[in-house]
């Protein structure tokens, strides 16, 4: 996961229209950046992680690649499987 100061390093460098995409999805790119940093830190492969959730590895990539955002209720069962909870925080 990016640290805050690496971050803004990473979007100080992208044109505006880069930067308005990434500011628009930021909180769904941070909540698979932990989905991803949880899982490697668990010494699980995606392959591993979509046998346990009954999924297919491809499913896994693409949520993990930000090609596909998951639903909600996906998203719930692989932080559940992962030991993470979904928390709303009041901004």
């Amino acid at each position: 996961m990016l640290t805050e100061i690496h971050s803004k390093e990473i979007i100080e460098k992208m044109d505006n229209k880069t930067k308005e995409e990434y500011l628009k999805y930021k909180d769904n790119y941070d909540i698979i950046n932990m989905l991803i940093t949880t899982r490697k830190n668990m010494g699980l492969t995606q392959k591993e992680l979509a046998q346990r959730l009954g999924l297919k590895q491809q499913e896994i990539s693409k949520i993990e690649t930000k090609v596909q955002m998951p639903s909600y209720k996906k998203l719930q069962k692989i932080a559940n499987e992962l030991g993470l909870k979904l928390v709303l925080i009041k901004r």
